[in-house]
């Protein structure tokens, strides 16, 4: 059983870019989803997706973490965004998302002196099969820690 009070959190998941660095669609619905249950719930959001480096031609292009370009969309239009983004620009695929979320709630958790967590996992209803089986598994134990939905 999971503790009466528990902080929720939104966590996004990226999704790789464009080879010039610009948001998929599929990427773009992922983050209006987000920055809507993180308004909708008051609580923090998340932001996983690391960088890749990408050839083209024949250099090497480098473009921002999939996590920034989601805080940039994530704030974009919004004079003061009333919402505390955290980035996460390590994870490179699903597990790692996993993993890299897991430290960054443990961290508020213990900044806000909060016992619990309610994660709001937020991808694509295709990636939410493999999404799912990873955050339930690297946030199964302790049990009444945290609770996940997806």
């Amino acid at each position: 059983p999971v503790t009466s009070f528990m902080m929720d959190v939104v966590v996004v998941l990226g999704r790789k870019l464009e080879a010039d660095g610009s948001p998929t669609p599929d990427l773009l619905n992922r983050v209006e989803l987000g920055r809507h249950t993180a308004a909708r719930l008051h609580a923090p959001v998340v932001l996983c997706g690391g960088k890749l480096v990408f050839a083209a031609d024949s250099c090497n292009c480098e473009h921002p973490s999939e996590a920034s370009v989601m805080r940039a969309l994530f704030v974009k239009g919004v004079e003061s965004p009333d919402v505390d983004i955290i980035l996460d620009e390590n994870s490179t695929h699903t597990l790692e998302n996993a993993v890299f979320a897991r430290q960054r709630v443990e961290q508020l958790l213990e900044a806000r002196q909060c016992p619990a967590a309610h994660i709001h996992l937020v991808t694509s209803e295709v990636h939410m099969p493999r999404a799912s089986a990873c955050f339930t598994g690297i946030f199964a134990e302790p049990p009444d820690r945290f609770k996940l939905s997806m």
